[in-house]
């Protein structure tokens, strides 16, 4: 909770015991514990000022709000003037305001001309320094020669100061006495920073000072300010910017250079992004009346020492870097600090296309990429002397960007974009008659919009230029451990299919160019995947879908001949009426479907006098298959199966798989001599004809008809154990083991209509280990009734798919992959069966299958006559 906002007491140290008093010219000492408000008060303020030789230290005790001089006499002061040792304001956690001071004086809020000492502001809960001066009415808010550090700062805020002279808000120059020394601006623990609508006569919209170091811990931002000299926003000869969670540069203007920052002759511009981004963006100069984009200028050998982003931070120019001279300490972007690495990027990202000088940037020395990346968006050119590229680096050039180096560059893991074949490929150029440029390592190219495949062109074999490089001679452009192949960021995609190959076409100097080598992309098609939409309708999975529809009305054929667990002790008959429902899920590649079908099942069953039993039965099937857009199969399904069943006692089974060793298990005096257990043998040969009718958005449509074929082998073994009477419902628990397999084959076909497309036969394979369990029991001697549960993975897999071929335009073959029943099922199944007469019986069967994005429901109705 803070104070009264008027009120503040300083409290001085012991050095200042001896005389440190308010003063104006010719006025009584006056206490400012009160505030001072100039536009409600006839009173002159009294200037504070700081004489001790050694130290002076204020600490306040409730908020400072200093604002309104329109009725001060003496309006050439400022409200504290520092005039020897050293200065220390600790602000104790309130705010220190300062709004709305028109003087003539330098530095209306501070002046200090002591030279070798400092001024500390520290531990301000809001720092907000506005319109002191306003309309370029004085020589801005604080003028020193002494150190500025501003520190543990919540928020700061300087807003629409002017000056006369250099530094809106802030200069801080070396004095002109001589053996002077240079007095260094900080800002450190900074929260929240909002410089924004300064302006000066001179440099430094802002800032101008001779060493400046900023450090934002939360969002930074330099705003609109501008200087009729150089710098919008800062002038300095040594900056160093840090930010910690987001450094903005936004619309600062120059009317001579440096948009945003300007750096002094010989001077020196660090940057680094630990956190976030720092932008530059929509900052400009002035030239000849025009508005030219740009960030940063570097004066007469002026360098830039480092460009620094953590991992997943960036710096990004909006806004070109201009330069004058040349200078040999190299730019090191993303160079370890310490135990500090750098792993982000550095991006050139122009907004103003429309000029070659408002995307242009130049370092005026060699540039070395350390690590992380540098990128150069479309339309970027980038100058230096030279570029070397690290290998732990990457180097991003996108379409239509230009890097330019004065003697040489050597790059060893280049990056590109293709998204947009319209825009001129990559320049990289060495201008020396000497210069050399050597490209090495992958070639990774970046093509992230999957839609760049459905461009017709890609149907037929065809080469793209992506990057042009030129020196003024051809043998220093040298190429080693280039792959043949790029590496694409995209490795799966529909539309049309194929190889991409590297492939170098070169060009010799002559009279009026330098020499050339071409990287080019040499593009082999293969096929075409459809897209929604366009070719979309072109795409169907209800071909290779077909073999999934026999897959499931194969087992459910099977399930009616499988009744081990049913009274059937004696030859006969029966007879069943079939439907089932099944529907998968489709997926980003193939479409679900939905599968119907409805039938009948006759078998019949003959037991031997071992009490072997045989079956033999057929089924067919009547059904449909959709895939929810606009085809739809009709199907007749027909099989034929063969059953056996062998009952024997277990315990001679045990004995024999024992050996003839003398040591005998001890569950072979548990086994009874009775107990059984029983096998079966299960083989089905199945066949569906298809027919297929496709409507397509026009209204055109196409139909077509295929066969499938399938061939299905069951064995399996199941154990019986008798419940105790505990049990009056269930009487028989049996589990059970079973191996299925079944192979699937759809011929190829073709089909009838403007649209037709050819499609190549497919095969489905499958071999699954159900394991399950079984409670039977029967009761009043003429009802039994039976439930399981059972889990069937598949141990072996060959999912369908084919080759379709649109045969009424110039669209290459594509893949059709089928929608995948998952390899994990689980299966209930219930049964009861009602004995009518001795000699006649009523079943019904109900059964359902969950699967990943999969269910299946079967019922049987059916009626049993025994011989």
């Amino acid at each position: 909770m803070k104070n009264s906002i008027y009120g503040v007491l300083l409290i001085s140290s012991f050095a200042l015991s001896f005389g440190n008093q308010l003063f104006a010219d010719d006025a009584q000492p006056k206490n400012v514990d009160h505030g001072f408000n100039g536009s409600s008060s006839s009173e002159t303020f009294r200037i504070q000022k700081t004489d001790n030789p050694e130290q002076t230290s204020f600490t306040l005790i409730k908020d400072f709000v200093f604002e309104d001089t329109a009725n001060l006499v003496t309006a050439n002061k400022s409200v504290f003037t520092h005039s020897s040792g050293n200065w220390v304001f600790d602000c104790a956690n309130h705010d220190f305001r300062i709004s709305r001071l028109n003087s003539t004086a330098e530095g209306v809020c501070i002046h200090s001309a002591v030279d070798g000492k400092s001024i500390t502001i520290s531990k301000v809960d809001d720092l907000i320094i506005r319109s002191s001066p306003a309309n370029y009415s004085g020589k801005g808010a604080i003028v020193s020669n002494s150190s500025l550090l501003f520190t543990d700062v919540s928020v700061a805020i300087f807003e629409e100061n002017t000056s006369l002279e250099d530094g809106g808000v802030i200069s801080c120059v070396k004095s002109t006495k001589a053996g002077a020394s240079t007095p260094r601006v900080s800002f450190n623990q900074i929260e929240f920073l909002i410089v924004a609508k300064n302006g000066s006569k001179k440099n430094g919209g802002a800032f101008c000072a001779d060493n400046l170091l900023l450090t934002a811990n939360n969002s930074a931002e330099f705003r609109e300010n501008s200087a009729l000299g150089s710098g919008g926003a800062i002038y300095g000869n040594s900056v160093v910017l840090t930010t910690n969670h987001g450094m903005t540069f936004r619309g600062n203007r120059a009317q001579s250079k440096g948009g945003a920052i300007c750096i002094a002759p010989s001077g020196s511009l660090s940057l680094t992004a630990n956190t976030g981004d720092m932008v530059f963006v929509g900052n400009h100069t002035v030239t000849n009346g025009d508005i030219v984009q740009n960030s940063i200028h570097l004066s007469n050998n002026a360098k830039c020492l480092f460009l620094n982003a953590r991992a997943g931070s960036s710096i990004i120019f909006n806004d070109p870097i201009t330069s004058e001279g040349s200078v040999n300490t190299p730019l090191k972007i993303n160079a370890p600090n310490g135990g500090t690495t750098f792993h982000g990027a550095i991006q050139f990202l122009p907004l103003d296309n429309t000029s070659e000088i408002s995307r242009t940037s130049r370092f005026p020395q060699p540039v070395s990429l350390e690590s992380g990346s540098l990128r150069l968006h479309p339309g970027a050119i980038v100058q230096a002397r030279s570029l070397e590229q690290k290998p732990r680096s990457l180097l991003f050039l996108d379409r239509g960007s230009a890097l330019t180096v004065e003697s040489g560059a050597d790059i060893c893991n280049l990056h590109m974009s293709m998204e947009n074949m319209k825009i001129p490929p990559v320049k990289i150029s060495g201008t020396n008659p000497t210069a050399t440029v050597h490209i090495g390592g992958p070639i990774v190219v970046h093509l992230d919009d999957e839609m760049f495949y459905n461009q017709q062109i890609l149907a037929q074999e065809t080469e793209f230029d992506l990057a042009h490089i030129t020196v003024p001679s051809l043998e220093n452009i040298m190429v080693s451990e280039v792959p043949t192949s790029p590496h694409m960021t995209m490795i799966s995609h529909r539309g049309y299919q194929g190889n991409w190959e590297i492939s170098w076409d070169q060009q010799p100097q002559d009279a009026n160019h330098n020499a050339m080598k071409k990287m080019q992309l040499l593009w082999r098609p293969s096929g075409y995947v459809p897209f929604q939409g366009g070719t979309e309708e072109f795409m169907t999975s209800l071909v290779p879908n077909s073999l999934w529809s026999l897959y499931l009305d194969t087992r459910t054929s099977q399930r009616a001949i499988d009744l081990e667990a049913l009274p059937l002790s004696e030859s006969g008959l029966w007879a069943s009426a079939i439907t089932g429902l099944q529907e998968q899920a489709g997926n980003d590649r193939a479409k679900g479907f939905l599968h119907k079908s409805l039938g009948y099942f006759i078998g019949g069953q003959l037991q031997t006098l071992d009490d072997d039993i045989f079956r033999v039965g057929i089924s067919q099937l009547f059904g449909s298959t959709e895939d929810h857009a606009h085809g739809k199969v009709n199907n007749k399904f027909f099989s034929g199966s063969l059953y056996f069943q062998h009952t024997r006692p277990l315990l001679p089974i045990v004995r024999f798989l024992s050996g003839t060793s003398t040591y005998r298990p001890r569950v072979l005096c548990l086994i009874p001599r009775s107990f059984p257990i029983t096998f079966h043998a299960l083989a089905t040969y199945s066949h569906n004809r298809n027919r297929m009718h496709v409507s397509y958005m026009d209204t055109t449509t196409t139909t077509s008809s295929w066969n499938t074929y399938g061939y299905s082998a069951e064995i399996g073994t199941s154990l019986t154990f008798s419940l105790d009477n505990t049990h009056t419902f269930f009487h028989y628990a049996s589990p059970f083991i079973k191996l299925h397999w079944i192979s699937a084959y759809q011929v190829q076909f073709q089909e009838e209509g403007i649209k037709r497309r050819s499609f190549s036969g497919s095969r489905l394979r499958s071999l699954a280990l159900p394991i399950g369990l079984k409670i039977h029991g029967s009761a009043m001697q003429s009802l039994s009734y039976e439930l399981s549960a059972m889990y069937s993975g598949d141990i072996f897999r060959d999912n369908p798919n084919n080759v379709t071929h649109l045969l009424s335009g110039g669209i290459l073959p594509w893949t059709t992959i089928a929608t995948n029943l998952h390899k994990h099922a689980a299966i209930f199944r219930g049964f009861g069966n009602l004995a009518l007469t001795q000699f006649a019986d009523i079943f019904s069967t109900a059964t359902i299958e969950l699967r990943r994005s999969f269910y299946n429901y079967n019922v049987d109705l059916g009626t049993k006559i025994n011989f």
